[in-house]
């Protein structure tokens, strides 16, 4: 159970960098697009 709870918050845990990523993604995008449109 120990082992099924570590690999439970490990996977949150990655999730959360990878939309944490996509988001940081998209904002250095939008920002390009904004100085450029601008």
């Amino acid at each position: 159970t120990y082992l099924g709870n570590h690999t439970l918050s490990v996977q949150k845990g990655l999730n959360l960098g990878v939309i944490l990523f996509i988001v940081s993604e998209g904002l250095f995008f939008v920002a390009i697009f904004w100085a450029f449109f601008h």
